[in-house]
């Protein structure tokens, strides 16, 4: 299939310019929106520009985490939120797979039918 068969294929579906999947995020925007939804306080404009803010918050996390407080979404930063994601990940698992148990295990004994 040519490039001008998938466009014109994309156009038939109705996938424009707007809804078609872009390149991956960049370093920053990846940093800025991992920041918001896990570690800053205050909510970081989600652009993928370098700001002075978003330096600040890149700083303040490496810091706490012992890594060189540069400021950048280097591959130890975005290492560091991988290894993070994936322990909240986990917590979370486990927070939501006790609470269902604590919810459900009442209401299985109750209708526990003895077999012979």
């Amino acid at each position: 299939m040519t490039t001008r068969a998938i466009e014109a294929s994309a156009q038939a579906r109705g996938v424009s310019e707007e809804t078609r999947p872009t390149s991956a995020p960049s370093p920053h925007l990846q940093a800025q929106q991992l920041l918001n939804q896990f570690y800053s306080g205050a909510q970081l404009p989600e652009h993928g520009r370098p700001d002075a803010e978003t330096r600040q918050a890149l700083r303040d996390f490496q810091h706490t985490r012992g890594l060189d407080p540069s400021g950048e979404p280097d591959a130890a930063t975005l290492e560091e939120f991988g290894v993070n994601l994936n322990e909240l990940r986990e917590e979370a698992l486990a927070e939501f797979q006790r609470r269902t148990f604590e919810e459900v295990a009442p209401h299985v004994r109750r209708y526990e039918v003895a077999v012979d």
